[in-house]
């Protein structure tokens, strides 16, 4: 949506090859499965929740079925929250746009960011976060993590193909290539399947280099940053 959203700013109105992918795209997907379902009050619901660089978005469902969407674009100066920053206020706007589906009775929340199942338990909190915890007080959840990188290769455009001909012992056309733990790694490099990981991780990676200062030594890192790391023996 977001660049079709760019065409709505006022002065001008320019279509871009982008807005009308993105277009595309929206038709397809409304005109194609997964038809919602009505709500039923006697399940629990389930919420998942997540965050780009440019918005954020949140899935009401039940029993796998889903029953609502929600997405909102962010503005300049959220977008330059930390991943951490937007994945929790993510979940905050989600929870406030369905807030009377979820009061009287405990709902599973889905979310791909380790950081968020330990958000109750935190105890220095900056004044932003106090607000969002105070909030999800009015709530009762569990936390349960989404997929993890391991069991998102056999999806994956990129690297499916690889990794299924290496879990069936054929390795003489990817030589380069190695499973270790159920994870895709390419000499010691580790393979991030296309997923909104690897998304986070591009985006925190031109933050940091936008915010490093090549005199100092260290790096600073926000809670919930999501950090590549080179490890020299």
């Amino acid at each position: 949506m977001a660049p079709i959203t760019d065409c709505l700013k006022k002065d001008k109105f320019q279509w871009t090859l982008a807005a009308s992918q993105a277009f595309g795209s929206i038709k397809k997907k409304l005109s194609k499965s997964p038809v919602l379902a009505l709500p039923n009050f006697a399940k629990p619901f389930e919420v998942a929740c997540d965050a780009s660089g440019v918005g954020i978005g949140g899935v009401l469902s039940q029993e796998g079925h889903p029953i609502a969407f929600f997405s909102e674009k962010l503005n300049e100066a959220k977008q330059k929250y930390s991943i951490y920053d937007k994945e929790f206020y993510a979940l905050v706007r989600t929870l406030k746009h369905w807030k009377f589906y979820m009061l009287p009775q405990e709902f599973i929340l889905y979310s791909d960011h380790q950081a968020l199942k330990f958000l109750q338990s935190q105890r220095h909190l900056n004044s932003r976060h106090a607000e969002w915890v105070e909030f999800l007080q009015e709530f009762t959840f569990v936390v349960k993590h989404r997929l993890e990188l391991k069991d998102e290769y056999a999806s994956c455009p990129d690297f499916g193909i690889i990794f299924q001909e290496i879990s069936n012992g054929n390795r003489h056309d990817h030589q380069d290539f190695i499973i270790k733990d159920g994870h895709l790694f390419r000499g010691t490099g580790l393979c991030i399947p296309r997923t909104s990981i690897r998304c986070k991780l591009a985006v925190s990676n031109e933050q940091f280099k936008l915010s490093d200062n090549v005199h100092r030594r260290f790096q600073s890192f926000n809670e919930g940053d999501y950090v590549m790391t080179r490890i020299r023996p």
